[in-house]
């Protein structure tokens, strides 16, 4: 049961206590799902495994106010370990009759159906529930701010109690200290009155730095990113630099020379800014744990990352993809002291372009300059150098990490060239680096210019503006698809001409196979209107590929005045999709080249025994407990396995007993095999390869069904009106497990069986992979229970 499915008529407060009470539910008696728990005073019987202790407090640890002015503290929790993701505490004020509580915010995010804060009619305490928060792994967590007004003149301490308090993971901490604060209130200065004492001086800026958020641990060579909050606690505007070190010594020290980056930050009094340093290359780390922290000038938060060892397994490289660049168009004709455009375009790319390093040259600067030089792709700043010549004869442009189109022509610079005598020149390109989006490198088997042709300006005001001309560029389209996909294609449409006008843009397809794509292979349109120089993409969606034979054909997209094409090849349809037969015949795992959309991760195993099973030994017929099997895979307990893992150690459990001769270190997850035979995870891959996966993980467990009572078509019509062929990616999997299960028990019919994803969203609203480790395996239990795998 999940909250949302609650009665209308609960009230906040009853609905965040069932949330709770809900979760808490999941793992037992405790309160470990949520951390909901003693917060002070807990004996050691009470204690976590892992025993996560803490402090938590108000920080300011005091303030000063004006009557009638508020200030804000913020309810720290030091040293998380696992995050921050349930939380119970109440703020008083010891004299409400000198300051008052007027709002509370909860901070991490969580559920506003998983949240309760009340306030006290005088002001004088707030208490505030939640569960479902998100926050930064480690280091300090902020969990709620409280705002308080000043009443009257003088001073009262703030309290502070913690009820409960539990990791984004389930885990409870123990609370070994709570820290409170004071406010003093002071008599509101009135300028119209003849008070002649001194201005207080504002609080100098003081840049204090908060919710650190960085990876726990990343392999050599990632780029990784890290945030951190920075707010000037002082009165006065300032700027500092604000900077990120790393120990790479190893030394125990974060010293000014340890800062591998740093951003100036100017923040006025009381402001906040997120201060994110992307991309921080680990390639020059050894494999071990580095402290590291964001720096100001006043305060800092630290953290430590673990780098691993990058695999040697390195797969060798592909031959370098073959492309020729050119300038388009080829000739332009302008008027003295007019401009012209000319594109640099790479021919049928493959993987995109993600750099590149090209001059382009006027032969002769005296006829024709060049004004301006224009990456493409959106590549860094960072990554990017333009040159432009003082006399505009030639212009170099350097770019990486850039973002193109994978495929088709790709436009990756502009050049702006401006007429500025009576003549022709020609324009030359030369590319000295070009590389795909992935870091390989383009051969560049030829490069094309242009010409320029300079008019002399006639002074003529009635001159007419160009007609309309609808040039086609960037056609992006998929190069192989199968019969039956929708397939999407899109281009870039710009009008070239003065005057605004609206054409059809076609996608035509050469289905006859007889060389042409004339106006009678059209297969949809679009009508298109632009002004003078308006560009357009123009996207055909869902174009049904049904109707063609397995084989190579020429499609473009097409205007009035110009076309861009390309070619795809269709690929047959596997027979094995017929539901006919028995499911093994996807084994040849030969058509993975489908984008896999399978939520259903780490679900490895489809098949459990119905209730919790903590301890996975309470069953004759098992050999191995649930320890055991995480040993003899993991080399660690069960209890220490992910959300993720724990629930394919179960599925692995609840298949006993496996068939003689087999072990625990034997039988593979629906991952393992994917990632060794393709180097994907399950949902990574296409509609025939995860059905072929799913046979061979089944088949671990015995041979698969023979002679079937119910078809694959039977089970999915049975359970989704349709045939087996039209199911998606995701459920065509979930139904060849289902399949592969047969004989069913006796009276259960197709219909009867429910997917995990369908259980556990009956039951809590949620998919699979979105719920706590411990209702993963409750799930798997009562997937499994339904083919008779558990003795209740």
């Amino acid at each position: 049961m999940s909250v949302r499915q609650l009665p209308t008529t609960l009230n906040a407060e009853n609905a965040i206590v069932l949330a709770v009470a809900v979760l808490v539910t999941t793992v037992g008696l405790g309160g470990a799902a949520m951390g909901i728990g003693p917060a002070v005073g807990q004996t050691q019987d009470g204690l976590s495994e892992d025993g996560l202790e803490t402090a938590v407090s108000l920080e300011p640890g005091s303030a000063a106010v004006d009557e009638g002015g508020t200030t804000t503290y913020e309810v720290v929790v030091a040293d998380a370990d696992g995050g921050v993701g349930a939380y119970d505490f109440t703020v008083d004020v010891e004299d409400s009759s000198v300051a008052s509580i007027t709002d509370v915010t909860a901070e991490g995010d969580p559920s506003d159906q998983t949240t309760d804060v009340s306030i006290a009619a005088d002001g004088s305490s707030a208490s505030v529930l939640a569960a479902l928060a998100d926050t930064n792994d480690t280091g300090s967590v902020t969990i709620a701010t409280v705002t308080v007004s000043g009443d009257a003149e003088g001073t009262s301490d703030i309290g502070l109690s913690v009820e409960a308090l539990g990791t984004e993971g389930g885990e409870s901490y123990t609370v070994t200290e709570t820290t409170g604060a004071s406010i003093t209130v002071e008599a509101a200065d009135d300028d119209d009155d003849d008070d002649d004492s001194p201005t207080p001086e504002p609080a100098p800026a003081d840049f204090q730095v908060s919710n650190l958020n960085a990876p726990d641990n990343a392999t050599q060579g990632d780029a990784i990113d890290v945030s951190a909050d920075v707010t000037n606690d002082g009165d006065e505007e300032a700027t500092q630099s604000v900077g990120f070190r790393l120990d790479a010594d190893g030394d125990g020290t974060l010293g000014d020379d340890e800062e591998l980056t740093a951003q100036e930050v100017t923040l006025d009094g009381d402001e906040m800014q997120t201060v994110t340093f992307e991309d921080i290359n680990t390639s020059g780390l050894e494999p071990g744990e580095y402290a590291h922290g964001v720096f100001t000038e006043n305060d800092s938060a630290t953290a430590t990352i673990t780098i691993e060892a990058a695999d040697d397994d390195e797969p060798e490289p592909a031959p370098a993809p073959e492309t020729a660049v050119g300038i388009e168009p080829g000739s332009a004709t302008v008027d003295e002291g007019e401009t012209t455009t000319y594109e640099v375009v790479v021919a049928n790319a493959d993987g995109g372009v993600g750099a590149y390093n090209l001059t382009v040259d006027v032969e002769d600067s005296s006829i024709a300059s060049i004004t301006e030089a224009t990456p493409q792709g959106e590549p860094s700043n960072q990554t990017t150098e333009v040159f432009v010549a003082d006399d505009g004869s030639s212009a170099e442009v350097v770019a990486a990490l850039a973002n193109t189109n994978d495929t088709g022509n790709v436009t990756v610079a502009t050049m702006t060239v401006e007429g500025d005598d009576d003549g022709t020149s020609d324009i030359g390109l030369s590319v000295d680096a070009l590389g795909t989006e992935a870091g390989n490198s383009y051969n560049v088997t030829e490069t094309t210019g242009a010409s320029i042709t300079v008019e002399e300006d006639d002074d003529d005001d009635d001159d007419s503006p160009d007609p309309a001309d609808f040039q086609v560029s960037n056609l992006n389209a998929p190069d192989n698809a199968t019969q039956g996909d929708a397939i999407d294609v899109s281009a870039d449409v710009t009008n070239d001409g003065d005057e605004e006008a609206t054409q059809s843009v076609e996608f035509r397809l050469d289905a006859d196979g007889d060389g042409t794509l004339d106006a009678d292979e059209e297969l949809t349109a679009q009508e298109v209107t632009l002004d003078g120089d308006e560009m357009q993409t123009v996207t055909f969606e869902d174009i049904n590929t049904s109707g063609l034979d397995a084989g190579e054909y020429a499609h473009g997209v097409f205007t009035d005045d110009d076309s861009a094409t390309a070619t795809i090849t269709i690929e047959a349809e596997d027979e094995a999709d017929d539901g006919e037969d028995d499911g093994d015949d996807a084994d040849d795992g030969e058509d993975d080249g489908d984008d896999a959309d399978d939520s259903d991760d780490g679900d490895d195993g489809d098949d459990g025994d119905g209730d919790d099973a903590d301890d996975g030994d309470d069953s004759a017929d098992e050999e191995f407990s649930r320890d055991e099997i995480a040993q003899a895979k993991y080399d660690t307990a069960f209890a220490d396995l992910s959300s993720e893992t724990a629930a394919a150690v179960q599925a692995i459990y609840n298949r006993q007993p496996f068939p003689g001769g087999t072990d625990p270190a034997d039988i593979r997850t629906r991952d393992e095999i994917t990632d060794d035979r393709y180097g994907y995870d399950f949902d990574e891959v296409s509609r025939e390869t995860r059905i072929e996966i799913q046979n061979d993980y089944d088949a671990q467990f015995g041979e698969l069904p023979s002679d079937p009572t119910h078809t694959l078509d039977e089970i999915a019509q049975a359970k989704y009106d349709t045939a087996f062929a039209n199911l998606s990616v995701e459920t065509a999997a979930e139904v060849q497990a289902i399949y592969n299960r047969q004989p069913f028990l006796d009276g259960t019919e197709p219909v009867d069986i429910r997917t995990r994803d369908e259980i556990t969203d009956d039951r809590y609203g949620y998919d699979f992979e979105e719920i706590s480790r411990e209702t993963r395996i409750e799930i798997q239990n009562d997937y499994d229970a339904q083919f008779g795998d558990t003795e209740g």
